[in-house]
């Protein structure tokens, strides 16, 4: 499964939606209505999962889905 993928798994599992719902595009706060504390949860999942760190500053800095799977691609192939 490739991080987009599993990305957006955790993102649907932890809103409850659907992940058809979700593309590249998905704006966390405006598109799916999720918080900082939804933010967390799902990259803090995808932290031990891949055993990365995503800096805090980073995090709230990703506006969309897109954004966030370039940084966790980053920081898995460093």
């Amino acid at each position: 499964m490739s991080v987009k993928e599993r990305l957006i798994e955790k993102i649907a599992e932890s809103l409850h939606i659907s992940a058809a719902e979700i593309s590249e595009n998905s704006r966390f706060k405006e598109d799916l209505a999720a918080d900082s504390i939804d933010m967390i949860e799902i990259i803090m999942s995808l932290e031990n999962e891949y055993n990365i760190n995503v800096d805090t500053d980073t995090l709230f800095e990703m506006r969309t889905v897109g954004e966030a799977v370039q940084e966790l691609e980053k920081l898995i192939n460093a």
